[in-house]
């Protein structure tokens, strides 16, 4: 897919609110308007929260430094479904890291960037993230991002909330980030 579907909205008379690294359009079907979060994974409470259709990946620096992202669905123009958007929000996850990747073009050291794997076959869009050593979890679902401070509250929001049955959650595998990777 040519890097000119996807387009970057920036405005430099406006501030974005924290986390906000920029806004993107998708200029051909399905035609959508989304945003960039950053994850500040240092803090001693990352936060993430967001509604919305949405993909997350871990981008590492050319330095070594995680960075977490998630682009969020804001604006479905052609309501297409969270199948069909999925597989674009993982070409614009490309495109977003070869755009982090541009002041190292030409260099020998490069960034790069994974997707967060599902918890299990049974979730699929499931996504459970670890902040290590904060112990602190974000969830992906398909309907937004949240954050959780403990495993217990974390597994009441997924089976009272999205629905889980105890059975489905009893194995599955988090994508353990540490912050303190150098």
């Amino acid at each position: 897919m040519p890097t000119s579907d996807f387009l970057l909205c920036h405005n430099p008379f406006t501030r974005l609110r924290e986390g906000i690294e920029t806004f993107m359009y998708h200029s051909v079907s399905p035609r959508y308007l989304s945003y960039v979060l950053s994850i500040d994974i240092t803090s001693e409470y990352p936060l993430a929260m967001g509604l919305g259709i949405n993909k997350g990946f871990l981008y590492l620096s050319a330095t070594g430094d995680p960075e977490v992202y998630f682009i969020v669905v804001t604006d479905n123009i052609n309501k297409a479904s969270a199948q069909k958007l999925s597989t674009v929000l993982q070409q614009q996850s490309q495109f977003y890291a070869n755009h982090l990747n541009l002041p190292n073009k030409g260099k020998e050291k490069q960034g790069s960037w994974t997707l967060f794997r599902d918890y299990n076959s049974q979730t699929p869009g499931l996504q459970i993230i670890q902040i290590q050593p904060q112990n602190t979890f974000i969830v992906s679902h398909s309907r937004g991002i949240t954050n959780f401070m403990d495993e217990e509250e974390l597994f009441d929001f997924l089976t009272d909330a999205l629905q889980y049955s105890e059975e489905v959650l009893s194995k599955g595998n988090y994508n353990i980030i540490d912050s303190k990777i150098r």
